[in-house]
């Protein structure tokens, strides 16, 4: 979706579903340069969930993704993971 709120952000969104039982969701938005911050701002939030058919062990992992400085050639962003 673009321009939901009116400031030319782009918002996505995606979801998967695989035959052994993995599943994984992500949402996010970014938007340009706005008035006087000089760069375009960017945050992801995600969710992986995966069950081992063959044995008991089960992982979930969630994350955030924040976009702090990007440039023409570059992207600085912090990633938490747990």
């Amino acid at each position: 979706m673009k321009n939901l709120f009116g400031f030319c952000e782009t918002w996505d969104a995606s979801g998967t579903l695989e035959l052994d039982q993995t599943a994984e969701l992500s949402a996010g938005v970014e938007m340009p340069r706005i008035g006087a911050i000089p760069t375009p701002l960017m945050a992801q939030i995600s969710s992986l969930s995966e069950h081992w058919l063959k044995s008991s062990l089960k992982e979930h992992l969630m994350g955030v993704s924040v976009g702090l400085l990007s440039t023409m050639n570059h992207n600085l962003a912090y990633n938490l993971t747990w």
